[in-house]
């Protein structure tokens, strides 16, 4: 999965708490759901329903777009610690195609976000979940 020391795995049952505790604390919780697609459209889909791309997406997968928008997106938001949950099996079980480039996609996200430099002195922690749904 990606850098697997970047995902933390929780199951279903144990999310709900985790993330309740996170918001608590002041993170911006986002749970990612795709319904179980695995395309890239699809994907682009799920994260535009819940994050304001920046600069906005035409809706088709192209990862250096989907990338450069999600960061976008995810540095203007209010919060300065954001959680990526992200639900399904597929994401650990599906280490190709556009599950996985998503999943390297998150990573330099993370990394790009944590960087004064490349936040204009602002940086945001991008805490990544992988949700068990089984």
């Amino acid at each position: 999965m990606g850098d697997s020391a970047r995902f933390r795995l929780l199951s279903a049952g144990e999310a709900g708490q985790v993330f309740e505790g996170l918001s608590a604390g002041g993170a911006r919780v986002v749970e990612v759901d795709t319904k179980g697609a695995r395309d890239g459209e699809s994907i682009v889909h799920a994260f535009s329903e819940l994050i304001e791309m920046d600069p906005p997406l035409s809706g088709r997968w192209h990862q250096d777009a989907f990338s450069d928008s999600l960061c976008g997106g995810l540095h203007n938001l209010e919060e300065r610690r954001v959680v990526l949950a992200l639900r399904g099996d597929f994401w650990v079980k599906e280490r190709f195609g556009a599950v996985a480039e998503t999943l390297e996609i998150l990573g330099e996200v993370a990394d790009t976000l944590a960087e004064e430099r490349f936040t204009g002195g602002a940086p945001t922690e991008l805490v990544l979940f992988v949700v068990e749904t089984n």
